[in-house]
Parts: structure tokens; sequence; C-alpha cells
């Protein structure tokens, strides 16, 4: 009698979980159905935002994406270096190391789209917005500085929080130091 009343709830046990996986065969886990004659729909428990790359590739980047074309800063758009129109230093700054492009860089294309030109006065900064106006001085001496543009990321060296261009570099300081310290000022 036993063994008949232990199988009976045996076979019970096993109906009760058929008809329980039965009942889930229609819905798939993490889905629900949106009407009964309808597929069922995914939920999306918590959104992830996209991956996206860099704005274009530069000589700096770190993926390679294809660069959008960009015109040349116009003569109004120039940053000015130590004359009457150099702005005062931004209410932000950050020092660090700063090094200057490869003159075998020149002609690439940087993360704003322009191509690199050893003589502009721009700049590399991994996280100021493209275009940003700034003012770069020496760490032991804010006499010596130059406003330039950010228009490329990077530099991606730990320690250095910008990569100059050649002629914004020579304004202050010989290029055979190789590195600078420097403050970085913006708005």
């Amino acid at each position: 009698m036993f063994r008949f009343e232990r199988a009976r709830a045996v076979s019970t046990i096993s109906v009760l979980v058929l008809l329980l996986l039965a009942g889930c065969k229609n819905t798939l886990v993490g889905t629900v159905p949106t009407t009964p004659s309808a597929s069922p729909m995914p939920v999306f428990l918590a959104p992830t935002p996209p991956l996206s790359p860099p704005v274009a590739a530069s000589p700096h980047s770190a993926w390679n994406v294809p660069s959008p074309t960009a015109a040349p800063l116009s003569p109004s758009q120039s940053p000015s270096v130590q004359g009457n129109n150099t702005p005062a230093l931004g209410k932000n700054k950050q020092c660090g190391e700063a090094s200057y492009y490869a003159d075998s860089l020149a002609g690439g294309a940087t993360a704003s789209g322009q191509p690199y030109q050893p003589t502009a006065l721009t700049a590399a900064h991994l996280s100021l917005p493209l275009g940003t106006k700034a003012t770069v001085t020496l760490q032991n001496n804010s006499a010596k500085k130059v406003t330039l543009v950010v228009n490329d990321r990077g530099p991606y060296t730990p320690g250095r929080i910008l990569d100059l261009s050649r002629a914004a570099f020579e304004r202050l300081g010989s290029t055979s130091a190789g590195i600078l310290d420097v403050c970085i000022y913006w708005d």
C-alpha cells in the first residue's frame, strides 16, 4: 500500500510539473505577450547606453573611424598669442605635462576633421569639447602663454594632459625639451 501511495504522489507531482511547464511553453523568460494572439515582446529591464566611438579618427585615436570633413579655421576664429585680444585666464584650470605632435603627423585628420597643421595654434585634450578656446601657460612662468583651440583627442600617455601643435609648444618653450609642465585654463 505504501508503494502505491508513493507512486501516486510522484505521478501527481510529475503531472503538476508538466502542467506548469506546458503553461510556460508559449511565454519565454524575460518576455511579456502583448495580446493572446501576438508573439511575445522582449522586456528590457535596464537599458544600457550604446557604445559610441570618438567623433573621428585622429593621429591619437584608439579607433579607426572615418573622419568627417571640416573647413580650416577662419582668421576670425583663429586664436591669438599674447596680443591685445588674448582672453583672460578661464575659470577652469588643469595642470600637468604637455607634449607636442610629431611633424610626421602633418596633414593627418584630427578628431574635429581638420588636418593637423604644425603651424596652427591647436591642441589635443581628452575631454574638453572640440572647439574650446583655452589658454596654456607654463606652470612656473605664467607670463609665457598661448591661446589655442582644442581640435583633437589625446594624449593617451598617462600623466599628460595636452598634445600641442609644434607652433603652440614653441611659444611656451623649446621643442628639444619634448615635455613641458603646463596649466590649461578655459571657461
